[in-house]
């Protein structure tokens, strides 16, 4: 599991015990918690209307 030193968030999954749960960098944390409850993501290398991930992991 990787994560982002000081956040609970911020990386490939997260750390936090709950979803008000937030580390040392509060506002970045709460963006990258932002971001993960989104549903529309777009995994590495895959194409969804007409736009395309060229990364190796998920946006």
């Amino acid at each position: 599991l990787f994560y982002t030193a000081g956040t609970k968030w911020c990386g490939s999954g997260n750390i936090a015990e709950h979803a008000d749960d937030r580390g040392r960098f509060d506002d970045t944390d709460s963006c990258c918690h932002q971001h993960d409850q989104c549903r529309l993501t777009l995994s590495g290398g895959e194409v969804l209307h007409g736009i395309r991930n060229p990364k190796s992991y998920t946006v």
